[in-house]
């Protein structure tokens, strides 16, 4: 399995406005990216690892609940049989689908953070892919919009 992502990264700024707690974007510092993802990379990548303890904790906890309400509520015997291979067997399903459902789109998002950094350096970076470009941009000039007339309403009241 080989993918391509096709990326755009802009460079995340402190804001124009002075405030500490607030960043914006360099829309001029925008670049275009082409990353490939094959199937090793994919794999190996470290973004699993705390996924997978994500995905453990929540069956765990889930399983643990459902095998309390079934043992001492309803007086279900899970001591051994088909009853107990059943509610395992969906235990370590459940947790493995779990963890590529939860774990696949980290991976993703780790493996383009990642080669963001590695060709444009360390900084803070905002990556989308090529389909979310248009509505970011939009979603950017009606903000500057919004900061325009408020600004105008501002001088105005003055």
């Amino acid at each position: 399995m080989k993918r391509t992502y096709k990326l755009k990264s802009l460079p995340m700024v402190p804001d124009p406005g002075g405030d500490a707690k607030k960043f914006s974007y360099d829309m001029n510092g925008v670049r275009d990216h082409a990353m490939e993802v094959d199937t090793k990379k994919f794999m190996l990548c470290p973004a699993w690892i705390p996924n997978f303890f994500l995905a453990l904790m929540a069956v765990a906890l889930v399983f643990a609940l459902a095998y309390g309400l079934l043992v001492i509520a309803m007086k279900v015997d899970l001591s051994g049989g088909l009853g107990r291979n059943i509610f395992i067997l969906s235990a370590v399903a459940l947790f493995f689908i779990l963890w590529i459902v939860i774990g696949r789109p980290a991976v993703i998002r780790r493996l383009k953070n990642d080669f963001i950094n590695q060709e444009r350096g360390k900084g803070s970076w905002k990556v989308l892919d090529e389909g979310e470009w248009d509505r970011f941009r939009r979603m950017r000039q009606l903000e500057q919009e919004r900061l325009k007339k408020e600004e105008e309403y501002r001088k105005a009241g003055r």
